[in-house]
């Protein structure tokens, strides 16, 4: 993958994640935040398992580790 390439559907998972934090119904929020967990996880191939290889992705795409770390932390108990 490259930079370029990344970048475009980027925004649009960004713009998705500021949308899903406007949301004040918390299982909803909640829902739609994992399905935009997995649909990162799914549209960037991003590895579940293997440190090195997590390690190597987060060095190559800080940008998508980032949006996938934010939709993490922005999921409530």
């Amino acid at each position: 993958m490259q930079a370029n390439t990344i970048a475009s559907p980027l925004e649009g998972f960004k713009s998705r994640f500021e949308e899903i934090r406007q949301i004040k119904d918390r299982w909803l929020k909640n829902k739609r935040l994992e399905a935009l967990k997995t649909d990162l996880e799914n549209a960037y191939d991003i590895p579940k398992e293997n440190s090195e290889r997590i390690t190597a992705f987060k060095r190559a795409y800080p940008g998508v580790m980032d949006m996938l770390d934010k939709a993490k932390a922005e999921m409530t108990v």
